[in-house]
């Protein structure tokens, strides 16, 4: 099974945007690509405030050749607002377990309703007659010189510890949404989850043990393709990068096994 993700896809030209063209063209490397109308955006302007005017979109398609990936769900951003409940969701419950002050965990909140939040598209693979669960996200990761006024940025766990410019916080609500956790609690050694994009953090970033523990990875730059499944046999087995004109980004592909 082929995925290809694709950020910053122009939304005033859905669908006749040349990327989205390339995709469904039937030709190259894209022979027989699904590409469906579904693009969401990066930001939901006008209900997420900080986001002005028309933003950037994300792309998903994907190759059914072979057993066919069964997939009726659109893809769709995940929710990282914090909401108090009750029950509190798993963001909120992150935040409120932080040990700082409540201005600062405000403005945690404020990031959290604004900031980028990943896409996510679920897929069945028969394989072996086995049938395989793939929860695909892609993700642009939000950047920490965004949120430069926010006086949590500075206090005590919540120092930026990256190279990269990415957002430290932004990868917690990733990890706590419950979205995530529902995936992560619901995988078997059939499935797995694979997060792909310009997580805007360096390789050696991903070290560190708050940032998806137990996943693998290749990287080049601030590109990642990333997996975790319970099964044994878990790994990237290929992966390789071509340099864009866009520095510091490249594209970036790999084989995931499991």
């Amino acid at each position: 099974m082929k995925l290809v993700a694709i950020q910053e896809a122009k939304v005033s030209l859905v669908p006749a945007g040349s990327i989205r063209a390339q995709l469904t063209s039937g030709a190259g490397p894209f022979v027989n690509f699904v590409v469906p109308p579904d693009h969401p955006r990066e930001l939901n302007p006008p209900t997420q405030p900080l986001a002005v005017g028309k933003n950037k979109s994300y792309l998903i398609g994907w190759d059914p050749v072979g057993p066919g990936p069964v997939s009726a769900a659109a893809a769709a951003r995940i929710s990282l607002v914090p909401n108090a409940g009750p029950p509190a969701n798993g963001v909120e419950t992150y935040i409120n377990g932080l040990p700082i002050g409540v201005p600062s965990k405000n403005a945690l909140r404020l990031a959290a309703r604004n900031i980028r939040a990943p896409v996510r598209k679920p897929f069945t693979l028969a394989a072996g007659g086995v049938a395989c669960n793939i929860f695909f996200y892609t993700w642009h990761a939000e950047l920490q010189a965004n949120w430069l006024g926010a006086t949590w940025a500075t206090v005590g766990l919540l120092a930026n510890p990256f190279n990269g410019p990415g957002m430290f916080p932004a990868f917690q609500f990733f990890q706590n949404s419950n979205q995530f956790m529902a995936d992560m609690a619901a995988l078997t050694v059939n499935d797995v989850i694979i997060i792909a994009g310009d997580l805007n953090i360096t390789g050696a970033d991903l070290g560190h043990p708050a940032i998806f523990p137990n996943f693998v990875a290749t990287s080049n730059n601030l590109s990642h393709v990333l997996a975790f499944s319970p099964s044994g046999a878990l790994a990237i087995a290929q992966g390789w990068h071509h340099v864009t004109p866009y520095p510091p980004h490249s594209i970036i592909t790999a084989e995931v096994q499991w």
